[in-house]
């Protein structure tokens, strides 16, 4: 059986590679000044991601623009098969230039290995404009020190989907934008019947992106300041009692969550675009983009209904980091592509092709989709509401967020009631922050 490389191991791994003549992990940017780095000439950029995105994504998406764009550069895209590519790159002693990912893995996975690097100077050197990104979309890296660890090139957030044929067989209005969470939950409590031998759902969600991600409060799944678990905020305890447990009262659902283990997440995603019985569907912007299945529902969507308490807000920002990393012998050449992503002219072409774009500008915005293969969409949903603060996160929210779900499963299950599903789950995570602090992670 492999085994999985803990913290020393992979930064005894990086400091082997520094010696080896790479630059020392956070050495300044300000040292590549005097380098006299000619752009003009050839160099290999390799790209890795921990999201175990395909190389025909990866080239969809990044790939082709950049060669486009700098044709002296041959760029080289490492695919993380099987999850433990990057320790396995490490311990061989291989580098890669630039790191992206979610913001869910990106701090996580980057300061794990020991691969930050501050961009500051870089920044500041090829004249980045900060201000026309989106304040919340750099929200995801901060640092108490200022450093700037990454930029962001993509945005995702919440919105929902619903599948047309449903509410036209039952003979009810579609959902609209501007909705609040009590209007939508009726309508999802009208929907979940079992009708000629089918039973239908009247909503799924994703309980990782909709309850800890990306959640209206703002609210972390870890306390920032005792890294602790954060199940004692009220905020957390609202989630629950004014989500959670209204969405699993849904008639049949308990023997939905029984019969399949599990509170949705993929699996509900899964069944709104094979089964195509689920009539609501709270999810990732860019799901029909990136899901060929969504082809065969006759769908659309609307704005990520309001919560009370977090009035005229949407999800908080799902943004796709990219950084140079630590190791890199081109980091000149791979910020040169990080301000081609953060430009106006790609930033424009994702907006076209149905990707959320990370900068202010209005007009990038009214472009979202105007070049997709999908037509006569309620688009623009994804930019009704301005969104939720980012929360903090934490280098335990990867397996803190297992913890939460298993509960919340148990609770949709009718085998607790909120309170001891907040209090087991809370206990849970306290002993797993102890056992990797235990183990130096």
């Amino acid at each position: 059986m492999r085994k999985i490389l803990t913290t020393s191991v992979l930064s005894a791994a990086l400091l082997a590679l520094a010696g080896c003549g790479g630059e020392a992990p956070g050495a300044g940017a300000g040292e590549t000044k005097s380098t006299g780095v000619d752009l003009s000439k050839p160099a290999e950029l390799v790209f890795f991601s921990k999201s175990r995105n395909s190389e025909a994504a990866f080239n969809e998406r990044f790939g082709n623009a950049i060669r486009e764009k700098f044709p002296q550069y041959t760029i080289k895209y490492i695919v993380d098969e099987n999850g433990q590519k990057m320790e396995q790159l490490l311990i061989a002693g291989d580098k890669f230039d630039i790191y992206w990912d979610s913001v869910g893995l990106f701090m996580d996975t980057l300061t794990n290995a020991n691969l930050q690097y501050d961009l500051r100077e870089l920044i500041k050197k090829n004249n980045v404009d900060l201000n026309r990104i989106e304040p919340v979309m750099l929200d995801g890296t901060k640092q108490p020190g200022g450093e700037i660890y990454a930029l962001p090139v993509i945005n995702k957030n919440l919105v929902l989907f619903y599948n047309k044929d449903i509410f036209d067989k039952f003979g009810m209005a579609y959902p609209k934008d501007g909705m609040n969470w009590e209007e939508t939950l009726e309508l999802a409590r009208k929907l979940t019947r079992t009708e000629d031998g089918v039973r239908y759902i009247g909503l799924g969600v994703s309980q990782q992106h909709q309850f800890m991600r990306l959640n209206q409060l703002s609210v972390p799944i870890i306390d920032p300041v005792k890294q602790q678990a954060n199940t004692d905020n009220p905020k957390i305890k609202t989630l629950y009692n004014s989500l959670i447990a209204p969405i699993i009262s849904q008639p049949g659902f308990k023997e939905i969550v029984n019969e399949k283990n599990t509170l949705f997440g993929s699996v509900a995603s899964n069944t709104f675009y094979t089964q195509k019985n689920m009539a609501m569907l709270v999810y990732v912007s860019d799901f029909p983009f990136e899901q060929k299945g969504m082809a065969g529902v006759n769908w659309d969507m609307v704005s990520l209904p309001e919560m009370k308490e977090a009035p005229g807000l949407g999800s908080q920002a799902y943004p796709i980091y990219f950084t140079v990393t630590s190791t890199s012998k081109n980091k000149e050449q791979a910020m040169e592509v990080l301000k081609y992503l953060t430009s106006d002219d790609y930033q424009l072409s994702i907006s076209k092709r149905g990707m959320l774009t990370v900068l202010k500008d209005g007009e990038i915005k009214k472009a979202f989709a105007q070049e997709a293969s999908i037509k006569d969409k309620n688009f623009q949903a994804v930019y009704l509401r301005p969104h939720a603060p980012s929360a903090p996160k934490s280098k335990y929210d990867p397996k803190a967020e297992l913890i939460y779900d298993k509960y919340m499963t148990e609770l949709a299950k009718g085998a607790m009631d909120v309170n001891t599903a907040l209090r087991i789950t809370g206990e849970e995570v306290n002993k797993m922050i102890e056992a990797e602090r235990a183990s130096g992670k």
